[in-house]
């Protein structure tokens, strides 16, 4: 079973609600977040005690960053006390629900559709040709694996309906980048665009290629540095509901 997540929006690094907070109160921020995100899979509201407990809080320095960030969102607006003195994350479920195009079975419906298309299309004599061996040099043949990473990109607005070039594309991609989990970077790619979408002067497959090789070279800087993936860690159970607690709208 899959570990509960919340999405962080990249424009909050320069958003001036969070740059006017100190680091130890942007801190604080991410934690409330991370709650909220608890709390909506399934945990209960806490208190203002319980809150400070769950960030591990030990100090009255960081129970003081924690109690001015609250102060400072609620006056910018992207805290609210509700009713019952409830402290709401404000559009939570806006900035994090997930689009019914981002959904497994929406991408694997894509996948069948399309599956089905190039079936029909390899009927007649339009069957789209396909890159060979050789023919690029360092191309590969496209495999039926990659069916899913066509659908994926396919399903963000505004990219090229030529499945063609897509095809050759992705080929020459994996040639390029064979280290890189290409079917899951494009996935994180397509999420991206949902916040920024394509335009008519964007370049998708230009774009796609810059993202493969800031991933590899993020991936080499971490290989430098002896990182390894970390494990998960447990959740933390939620106290019931007392007189503070947190909420999401």
């Amino acid at each position: 079973m899959p570990l509960p997540w919340i999405k962080l929006w990249l424009e909050s690094l320069d958003d001036p609600k969070l740059t006017r907070l100190s680091l130890a109160e942007r801190g604080a921020w991410w934690g409330i977040l991370g709650l909220a995100g608890k709390i909506v899979s399934g945990g209960s509201g806490l208190d203002i005690d319980e809150i400070a407990d769950a960030l591990h809080i030990k100090t009255g320095e960081d129970q003081k960053a924690l109690e001015s960030m609250i102060a400072k969102m609620e006056q910018r607006g992207s805290l609210l006390w509700n009713e019952g003195h409830t402290l709401t994350v404000v559009h939570w479920e806006e900035r994090q629900r997930i689009p019914s195009s981002a959904r497994p079975e929406s991408v694997a419906e894509r996948v069948r559709r399309y599956r089905e298309r190039r079936k029909e299309a390899s009927k007649g004599d339009a069957a789209p040709p396909l890159p060979l061996a050789g023919e690029d040099k360092g191309v590969l043949p496209v495999t039926s694996q990659d069916n899913e990473v066509l659908a994926v990109w396919s399903g963000v607005k505004g990219f090229p309906r030529d499945s063609n070039g897509a095809t050759r594309f992705l080929a020459k991609l994996r040639a390029e980048f064979p280290d890189i989990d290409i079917l899951r970077e494009s996935k994180k790619w397509a999420m991206a665009k949902l916040s920024k979408p394509l335009t008519k002067r964007s370049l998708p497959f230009k774009q796609l290629w810059g993202w493969m090789a800031n991933e590899r070279e993020y991936a080499q800087e971490r290989r430098a540095r002896g990182e390894k993936p970390k494990g998960d860690t447990g959740q933390q159970h939620l106290s019931p509901e007392r007189r503070t607690s947190l909420d999401v709208e």
